[in-house]
């Protein structure tokens, strides 16, 4: 199987969530044979990161071949950016992380909106924001981040959610 270490690394990026230390024996074939190129070093990995890898690789083996290919196109474009657009990405992707579930709920609607637009009104719309004064586009983003989704304010008052609830309930 000739998987490319990027492609793998990338799949690794997508999906990782960390949970507990993974034996190399205790991998599946599968698993195996996708991160063969890290066995010499799987026991100096820290447990978070042997989980992340687990995790990354068996979704990566029981992706079909459309969403292997789909993935190693999205590598591709990743890899042909300039190392400073993809800071800029990484940035904006960790700013987003930041946003409340509400937040970033509307966040991806709005894209969806956006998406349905021809693509002449979606030029026309990104060259009137690349038009808009860095200042105003701040206050606007400032805005996003303290309104929150009116059906929230009307349905109860503001609360904190209990700590032990578990994120996407």
């Amino acid at each position: 199987m000739g998987i490319s270490r990027s492609v793998l690394t990338l799949a690794l990026a997508v999906w990782c969530l960390p949970v507990f230390a993974v034996e190399w024996d205790a991998l599946t074939t599968g698993q195996q044979s996708v991160l063969k190129p890290y066995q010499a070093a799987w026991e100096q990995f820290d447990e978070s990161r042997q989980a992340q890898l687990a995790k990354g690789a068996e979704r990566w083996v029981n992706m079909d071949r459309t969403d292997r290919d789909r993935m190693q196109q999205r590598l591709d474009r990743w890899r042909a950016l300039p190392k400073a657009r993809r800071q800029v990405l990484l940035d904006r992707f960790d700013e987003f992380k930041r946003l409340t579930p509400d937040q970033q709920q509307r966040l991806r609607q709005q894209h969806r909106e956006f998406s349905k637009r021809s693509p002449t009104e979606q030029k026309r719309l990104r060259e009137q924001f690349g038009k808009t004064d860095p200042g105003e586009r701040s206050r606007a983003m400032d805005r996003f981040r303290r309104q929150q989704p009116p059906a929230r304010q009307r349905s109860r008052p503001t609360r904190q959610r209990a700590p032990s609830r578990a994120p996407g309930r």
